[in-house]
């Protein structure tokens, strides 16, 4: 009130021996506050909001929400612990496994629970490949269904996928994690591969792909219907209610269009070649129109992403854990390649030294960090330490998980099948996890370097106190204030002698 009596003009001028008391100036600054709380009181803001709490709501409807089939068919389709499965491996065992065997053959699945009984679900271990060599070593894996490929820059991606699609298995192509406004177009490359599912990494391409109509759908000048739709932890799905947001379809599910449909040679318009994928992927069912399946982000440790699983109903079975990988550190802009291994500015006069060229960046405590370059030019620096999860597998599949991903970055394709099986085995029960891990520990890098294993983001920590926390620099600024600042009477004399 006292700015309005201002902005009217009542101070306009200033007027010889015009005087306002201290009291006046504070019963304006009291009145206006007062009118400022009544109008608050009348102010409509909560017109059309609940009046009670309406997370319980949600959170019950996306408990009760059912699991798409044709997804849990493929699922089980894709399965490593079926019985067709187990018997391509036969009934070795390994010693000092620790595997309970049924006079059957069958064994225990970790958990404790018998394979075949209604309770032990199947699982689906896929593993995602990030060079050819990597790709060419996983399908001599006999049991394995599925193959991820990660190529960031795109040379030999397509005929990485014709050779999954000619061996029998479902091809998984993950897409960028970074899309600008001007690379929008970059998902047209995508849906001409002719993958069976696009493994999507950010909300631009999930949003572009939904509106050309999602999976199942036609898009012109491209011989293959937009695949099935899966979403990586780059989605950020973190609790409840963003993972049912993700994993929802549409509500009118067309069913002409069928996810598979694009494995057909007869399909493609560009001379692909005759595909031998499995008949559950060429007759696969109607498309689910939302993601078949979500992996959730990398700040959920292991007890927190059971605890996900545990408010996703029967749709906990979409989940993925990702229990081996090398996380990536950080993206840039600044092309690394280009900076030490070229004499060009830009892609245009570089000469495109991240196709042949291997390069790491050694930290100061001798650790080799794999550096990777995408079809931007962006640079993705990974960990040289692999995290993995093999400790956490049984809370995990206990949780309602039915597909696990093994992610390599740096592993030579001689370690890629011995890699697998080892975490086949411990999900069968063949292998204990420490065992496991401690071979983990000896596997070398593209250099011949160990840099070992650890749990990383899946490690269950406790919260810290706030007093067992560091101080921060303002914290100690306050301190260090205090502790100059004399105290009691005697200091406040000295300081008053002082100014004397």
């Amino acid at each position: 009130m006292l700015c309005a009596l201002i902005r009217n003009g009542f101070f306009e001028q200033p007027t010889t021996g015009l005087f306002m008391p201290a009291s006046e100036i504070k019963a304006v600054r009291r009145q206006a506050v007062e009118s400022l709380l009544a109008a608050r009181q009348q102010h409509p803001r909560a017109d059309g909001l609940a009046e009670a709490p309406v997370l319980p709501g949600l959170l019950a409807a996306a408990a009760a929400a059912s699991a798409p089939s044709q997804v849990l068919r493929m699922l089980s389709d894709m399965s490593c612990t079926s019985s067709t499965a187990t018997a391509a491996v036969g009934n070795r065992d390994r010693q000092g496994s620790g595997a309970d065997t049924e006079p059957s053959g069958r064994v225990t699945v970790a958990g404790g629970e018998k394979r075949g009984s209604s309770s032990t679900p199947d699982v689906c271990l896929r593993v995602l490949c990030r060079s050819r060599e990597q790709v060419d070593a996983a399908l001599q894996v006999p049991w394995l269904r599925e193959v991820i490929v990660d190529f960031l820059e795109v040379l030999g991606l397509k005929e990485a996928v014709t050779a999954i699609r000619a061996s029998g298995r479902r091809v998984v192509v993950a897409t960028p994690r970074v899309l600008k406004p001007d690379e929008q177009r970059l998902w047209l490359f995508y849906l001409r591969l002719g993958a069976d599912a696009l493994l999507v990494r950010s909300a631009g391409m999930l949003h572009q792909l939904q509106l050309l109509g999602g999976p199942g759908a036609a898009v012109p000048d491209v011989p293959y219907p937009i695949p099935a739709l899966e979403g990586d932890f780059s989605l950020n799905a973190a609790n409840v209610l963003s993972a049912s947001l993700l994993l929802r379809g549409n509500d009118s599910v067309e069913t002409a269009m069928e996810i598979g449909a694009g494995t057909d040679a007869s399909c493609s318009g560009d001379g692909g070649a005759t595909s031998n994928t499995a008949d559950t992927t060429r007759a696969s069912p109607p498309a689910w129109r939302g993601l078949s399946r979500l992996a959730p982000t990398h700040d959920l440790h292991a007890a927190q992403m059971v605890a996900l699983a545990a408010g996703m109903g029967p749709r906990r079975a979409q989940l993925e854990a990702i229990v081996h990988q090398h996380l990536p550190i950080f993206h840039t802009e600044h092309c690394v390649f280009c900076r030490f291994l070229s004499s060009g500015n830009s892609y245009k006069d570089c000469g495109h030294p991240c196709e042949t060229h291997r390069l790491h960046l050694r930290d100061d405590n001798g650790a080799d960090h794999l550096v990777l370059a995408d079809m931007g030019c962006r640079n993705t620096v990974f960990n040289a330490k692999a995290q993995s999860g093999v400790f956490y597998l049984r809370d995990l599949l206990r949780g309602g998980f039915r597909t696990i991903r093994i992610e390599l970055v740096d592993e030579q394709p001689q370690y890629v099948a011995p890699l697998l099986e080892g975490y086949r085995d411990v999900i069968l029960g063949r292998r204990g996890p420490g065992d496991l891990w401690r071979w983990l520990a000896t596997l070398p890098d593209a250099n011949g370097a160990v840099h070992g294993v650890d749990a990383g983001s899946l490690q269950v920590q406790k919260e810290r106190s706030r007093g067992g926390m560091k101080p921060t620099a303002a914290v100690l600024k306050q301190q260090q204030q205090q502790q100059q600042q004399p105290s009691g009477l005697g200091g406040r004399l000295a300081e008053a002698g002082k100014r004397q």
